[in-house]
């Protein structure tokens, strides 16, 4: 290769210099935004965890409900729940979170409650220890592994209570990679910069990288907060322009080449 270039340059062929100096230049500038990247010395790892370490997949929560409650229209429940938590994120985007307004959001628009006559709080309360059997994502496990065997701090952000998340990362074995859990009690939904900055308290901004699965949510909060983030693209989605990860995998275990 390199006598190949040398014999470019040997020639008076301008054309071909031009060109070899444009290929140089932009090759210099690509391997300079992955070593960037890639070299970076993080310290603290913020995770999300639903959809991220944990598969809580509404479809199979919805299954589950139907089998507690007797339901026979797994649809319509799928439907409302979809619209239950799409509705906490538009209600409760800029004001500190209380369990109090989750009842009254589920009374509010998940119909069935009213039909057949269940209690919105012992539902919520219900659907929570439905959620802990949810199962860990692909390689969630192997990762926290790695990544506690590398030095790094590992805490939690999360837009649901503290004591359900408590709940499940225990019964996937693990709460013991985490030094913290923030959660949204007496506090705000991702992507609300308040969500995170408490974390800056403790840790130094400039040190942490966050991972999630949710565009909206995660990834926006970080951008918001101004630190890296890496994107676990469950389903394939294109990014925004205006709401870009700084790097994005496909499967948690992608993580490792960059970590």
């Amino acid at each position: 290769m390199f006598s190949l270039l040398i014999s470019i340059y040997a020639t008076n062929d301008m054309d071909s210099k031009l060109y070899l100096n444009l290929i140089m230049k932009y090759s210099i500038i690509l391997l300079s935004l992955f070593v960037g990247v890639n070299m970076r010395r993080y310290k603290t790892i913020i995770f999300d965890i639903d959809g991220t370490l944990i598969d809580t997949e509404c479809r199979r929560l919805a299954r589950k409900i139907c089998d507690v409650y007797h339901l026979l229209d797994e649809d319509e429940v799928y439907n409302q729940l979809f619209d239950f938590f799409s509705e906490c994120d538009i209600r409760l985007q800029s004001i500190k979170v209380k369990r109090d307004y989750i009842y009254e959001i589920a009374s509010d628009v998940i119909s069935f409650l009213y039909k057949e006559k269940i209690c919105p709080i012992k539902f919520i309360d219900n659907m929570d220890k439905l959620n802990t059997l949810s199962p860990a994502k692909e390689g969630a496990i192997e990762l926290l592994q790695y990544l506690k065997a590398k030095g790094y701090s590992m805490i939690v952000l999360t837009n649901w209570f503290k004591k359900p998340q408590i709940h499940r990362l225990n019964n996937l074995t693990m709460s013991e990679y985490f030094e913290h859990i923030y959660a949204i009690d007496e506090s705000y939904l991702k992507p609300h910069e308040e969500s995170i900055s408490r974390i800056f308290n403790t840790y130094n901004r400039d040190d942490c990288l966050l991972i999630g699965d949710s565009l909206t949510s995660d990834i926006l909060c970080a951008n918001n907060a101004g630190i890296d983030s890496i994107w676990l693209n469950n389903n394939g989605q294109t990014s925004p322009c205006n709401n870009q990860p700084t790097m994005e995998v496909v499967k948690l275990l992608d993580i490792k080449r960059t970590l």
